[in-house]
């Protein structure tokens, strides 16, 4: 079960972290975000996403390793839900219908996952 959690960890961080890192201005478009002024932020972003994507296959694929583990992965889980909540309760992000509501199923996403 930990190590169906931690595949799926792996696909949701790899792709989004990929997109964000490849086509960040076209991903705010397309799902309503606010304009990308700099891509320098998300393309961040996705970087660090796609370290904990790989943190997570560490930990899949060598038994021994100490790599993000499932507690890592809930924490950082947790961290990202309540922090996109605060700004989308605050009024704070997505400017748009379409942008709240993509944000609101990235909470989403996010608890179930933790």
């Amino acid at each position: 079960m930990i190590e169906q959690l931690l595949w799926i960890e792996f696909v949701v961080k790899l792709a989004s972290g990929a997109v964000l890192v490849l086509v960040p201005r076209t991903l705010a478009r397309v799902v309503g975000l606010p304009p990308v002024e700099s891509p320098f932020w998300p393309r961040l972003l996705g970087g660090i996403l796609i370290g904990i994507a790989v943190a997570s296959l560490v930990e899949v694929k060598f038994k021994s390793s100490i790599g993000l583990g499932l507690a890592g992965a809930v924490s950082v889980n947790v961290a990202a839900a309540a922090t996109l909540g605060s700004l989308l309760i605050l009024g704070q992000a997505g400017p748009s219908r379409r942008g709240r509501f993509a944000l609101w199923l990235a909470v989403a996403a996010f608890l179930i996952l933790a």
